[in-house]
């Protein structure tokens, strides 16, 4: 007998039980091999399996699994999301950290990881000079805004400061969207790119930095090829991390969904003022709720100015105090009183 048919015969066979966690359809992935340690495909995709087993079947299941169960948000502002705060300062990471924990912040000084936490980590960033980042759990309605707005001003009082190199990187989860209001959010993103980048520091625009360059033609593609073989829900689409093979890099990053379930928004400029931040967490959420709002009947609207985008998105939801201040922002960078 093999090991495994010995271990069969001797032992318990593995049942939904063993993955009752889940929400991820793996049944379909096991049984057109995908994640069976052997690769058989076989009707019953427990066949052969063993307790032994599940450490190895889990490292393959998809990702964007490992975040928290999902609940489609109620209106626009109750949609997840989490930040990256890249800052300078004068305290290293575990200085700081502590500093922050006697403020009775919950927050641990870890080495550089994508996993998701429950609680704030500061973990080093190449990219930043002379810091770090900071990144959140994840935060929901008035009570993550409130604890963004807490952080924020916590990293203020022990010295934190921002300079050229930093940015503000915005994940919202997206787990409820289809491949159509995949495509549609992507397609709604390049195409009042220009719109969007009046919004932002002029170092963030048009492609200048390498941290955030425009939206190629290749995520488009790969958006249009997701919506293609999953019109549907894509969280059920057990091709999407091959599918959605991007740049990072870009102010709409698409490859934080196979990990986290999340697009990534990563154009903005660097900055620890709490006001600014949820105006363009409200901005991204609105863009969302747009993609989500259009159908042949309901076409993408269409914007020549920064208030015609700033007026569609108050239409899908987005908060009007966050809209003005974010016109009020536009304005101040076009007159050339606001540089960051």
């Amino acid at each position: 007998l093999s090991t495994t048919a010995m271990a069969v015969a001797a032992g318990p066979q593995l049942s939904d039980s063993d993955f009752a966690d889940l929400t991820f359809p793996y049944r379909e992935w096991m049984s057109a091999g995908l994640m069976r340690p052997t690769g058989i495909t076989t009707e019953n995709p427990f066949a052969g399996l063993v307790p032994e087993d599940v450490p190895r079947i889990r490292r393959r299941i998809p990702r964007v699994n490992r975040t928290p169960a999902f609940e489609p948000p109620a209106t626009l502002s109750d949609r997840n999301f989490g930040v990256e705060i890249e800052t300078g300062a004068t305290l290293n990471m575990r200085a700081a950290a502590q500093r922050l924990v006697e403020m009775g912040l919950d927050v641990e000084a870890q080495d550089y990881n994508h996993s998701v936490r429950t609680y704030w980590k500061i973990v080093p960033d190449g990219s930043v000079s002379g810091g770090f980042e900071v990144v959140s759990p994840i935060l929901t309605g008035r009570e993550g805004r409130r604890e963004l707005r807490r952080m924020m001003s916590a990293l203020r009082e022990i010295g934190c400061t921002t300079n050229g190199s930093c940015g503000l990187h915005v994940h919202h989860d997206v787990r409820d969207l289809t491949g159509q209001e995949f495509y549609n959010l992507v397609l709604l993103w390049r195409d009042n790119q220009n719109l969007i980048d009046g919004l932002v520091s002029r170092s963030r625009r048009e492609g200048r930095s390498q941290w955030c360059r425009n939206v190629d033609n290749n995520t488009i593609n790969s958006a249009r090829r997701l919506f293609e073989a999953c019109p549907g829900p894509i969280v059920s689409h057990r091709d999407f991390e091959r599918t959605l093979s991007v740049d990072r890099y870009q102010t709409l990053n698409l490859a934080s969904f196979p990990r986290q379930g999340t697009v990534e928004v990563r154009q903005h400029q660097g900055t620890l003022n709490a006001t600014k931040a949820l105006a363009w967490v409200q901005l991204g959420q609105g863009m969302i709720q747009l993609a989500k709002d259009v159908t042949d009947e309901n076409p993408a609207p269409t914007a020549a100015t920064i208030r015609d985008l700033l007026g569609n998105l108050e239409s899908a939801g987005m908060d009007s105090t966050a809209a003005a201040y974010l016109s009020d922002r536009a304005d101040a960078f076009a007159g050339g009183t606001a540089t960051a």
